[in-house]
């Protein structure tokens, strides 16, 4: 996905990653809003300094079933790096993660001799101690919910011992950042509302981009104002769906061919959801979508039954803010779809 001018929120966050580390960051927003590009781009400009040392670590698309598919995924042998970016041609920016281990500190941490998060923090000392300041990513860390550390007596889940691990490295050690990434926002909302975060965590909204940068960047793909005018009113600012329309347009196919097939595809997802549910269910779930029709945010989700609301949210109808409590169409496409479907 091509990075569209954000420069208010990429001017923010490089700004930030220069601080001194206090607390836990949270980057939230809808899935494909441009959260990790957004970031990449601030660590890609940050990179030039060379003052930070990233490590990033990109859960989407891993199979994590246990806490050794962790481990595999937190650390690598000496020179895996190395040969990763060699293997790229120098097209990778910045650290791709891992904390880099020797043999013998490897086999250790696998047999539990040694504690991975006493590694992690030496080895972020270390890199303090070269005079550069560690950044730690976690893109979808919601996928870790239901790892566990297994202990003589119990098990106690992963994520909890992450986070404590998160602030003595932030608020504690002002030792490293740490910017967790999430689409799933009821993950974000159990973490806003876990009282022993309150205060060592932010919190960032990455929506779909503003109006202005969209258009300018439809401009430069060689459209007219009518037609930029004719995209924005049936797919807003939606990243996906606005690089669908300029490959297809790449490809012959017309503008609003392209839309009309996003909007019958939603439809369709929508439609044969509601057909599979009974029959007072989907009333109650059409009120949902009906009310949700004006284009306005509804601040009171409540006053929904929550399990209805997050099945929305899971099949990315809707659109939840938990800071703000409130509920939203996740596009316009998805509006055009639902007023096809009430009509």
């Amino acid at each position: 996905m091509r990075f569209v001018n954000r420069e208010r929120e990429l001017k923010f966050l490089k700004a930030y990653m220069n601080t001194e580390p206090n607390a836990i960051t949270f980057i939230y927003g809808p899935k494909s809003s441009g959260k990790s590009i957004l970031l990449q781009k601030a660590v890609e400009e940050l990179s030039k300094e060379k003052k930070h040392y990233i490590y990033w670590y990109d859960l989407r698309g891993k199979v994590i079933s246990d806490y050794n598919s962790v481990l595999d995924i937190f650390f690598k042998q000496k020179g895996w790096l190395k040969k990763t970016l060699e293997a790229a041609s120098g097209l990778i920016k910045f650290n791709l993660g891992a904390f880099e281990l020797d043999l013998e500190e490897f086999k250790k941490i696998y047999s539990k001799e040694e504690d991975a998060f006493e590694i992690m923090e030496r080895e972020l000392m270390r890199v303090k101690a070269m005079k550069k300041s560690p950044i730690l990513v976690f893109d979808e860390l919601q996928k870790l919910k239901e790892i566990y550390l297994n202990s003589p007596n119990n098990q106690r889940p992963l994520i909890n011992e992450l986070f404590n691990f998160f602030v003595r490295l932030t608020k504690v050690l002002h030792l490293s950042h740490v910017f967790v990434l999430s689409s799933d926002t009821f993950f974000i909302e159990e973490i806003y509302a876990n009282s022993s975060l309150a205060k060592c965590s932010k919190y960032h909204l990455v929506d779909d981009p503003e109006e202005k940068p969209v258009r300018e960047y439809l401009k430069e793909e060689g459209f007219t104002p009518k037609e930029i005018d004719y995209i924005i009113e049936h797919v807003g600012t939606l990243l996906w769906a606005i690089n669908q329309v300029i490959e297809d347009k790449k490809s012959g196919v017309s503008i609003k061919e392209s839309i009309e097939t996003m909007i019958k595809d939603s439809w369709a997802k929508i439609s044969l959801f509601l057909d599979s549910q009974p029959k007072d269910k989907r009333k109650e779930y059409q009120k949902i979508l009906s009310d949700l029709l004006s284009g306005e945010k509804i601040l009171n989700p409540d006053l929904y039954n929550l399990k209805l609301v997050k099945e929305l949210f899971k099949r990315e109808f809707i659109f939840f803010d938990p800071l703000e409590k409130s509920i939203r169409l996740r596009s316009k496409i998805e509006e055009h779809a639902v007023r096809r479907i009430l009509k």
